[in-house]
């Protein structure tokens, strides 16, 4: 449980189990001393020794004690903004009440039916397929364009960021975060948003999340098979053009 709880994603965990296996048998077949072989994992960034003992474990986990406190304390603190992360992927089983409220009637159709949610599982799929850091990454994205919409002093004000990982070349995130507007123009402009990044950047599939800070809510847009066309080149340089791209590796713990 305690795997589960400090691991969190499906990929890391199994990341975790893989080198696991190549510690010696002696060790694989003891029960009880998973807690002092996930802190030798902690305190190694990620790495498993091919030839090491239990005992030899046991000694590097005492004698570093502190520096695996403190690194397990970090961790902690990086791991607060990919709960953004997972609380858009859990607010995706649940339908805002009265969704489709002054929504035109080509948006709301768009929506899935409260019986039929195929949709929402492929969206909650392209989170939960990131690994921790991913999340991490995404999250602190995220926070950075939600505070900077709160601290603005205009009544109306929309931020935007695009973000990709290594591990998932060919697709694109956007991040929104708006303020004062109109939920039926939100969408709309979500809509705008995710076609030009994918045709700026060249990319098939695509997912733009955008905060409504006005309701305290995520507005999600999906783009499975995109289509390239002139009009959104132009429009995807203009709104992404000026934007810093910056490169940050993925950290394996």
């Amino acid at each position: 449980m305690n795997i589960l709880k400090e691991l969190r994603t499906i990929k890391d965990i199994q990341r975790y189990l893989d080198n696991r296996k190549s510690l010696p048998e002696e060790i694989l077949t003891i029960l009880g001393s998973e807690k002092t072989i996930y802190e030798f994992y902690i305190l190694n960034n990620g790495v498993f020794p091919k030839s090491i003992s239990l005992s030899q474990i046991g000694k590097e986990v005492e004698s570093n004690k502190k520096q695996i406190d403190k690194l397990i304390r970090q961790k902690s603190l990086m791991d607060q903004n990919s709960f953004i992360i997972e609380n858009v992927s859990d607010a995706l089983s649940k339908r805002l009440e009265g969704y489709e409220k002054e929504l035109d009637k080509n948006i709301s159709m768009r929506y899935d039916s409260p019986l039929n949610r195929k949709n929402y599982l492929l969206m909650q799929n392209e989170l939960c397929d990131l690994v921790l850091d991913e999340r991490r990454k995404i999250g602190n994205a995220f926070f950075e364009i939600m505070e900077k919409v709160k601290d603005e002093d205009n009544k109306e004000s929309m931020i935007f960021k695009a973000i990709w990982s290594d591990s998932k070349p060919y697709f694109q995130y956007v991040l929104a975060a708006s303020k004062g507007v109109e939920r039926k123009e939100l969408i709309k402009r979500s809509e705008v948003l995710i076609r030009a990044a994918l045709a700026k950047y060249n990319k098939t599939r695509g997912m733009i999340i955008t905060y409504n800070q006005d309701i305290d809510n995520f507005e999600v847009v999906l783009v499975n098979k995109y289509d390239r066309n002139d009009s959104e080149v132009e429009i995807g340089e203009q709104l992404f053009g000026q934007l810093k791209m910056t490169d940050l590796p993925i950290e394996r713990v």
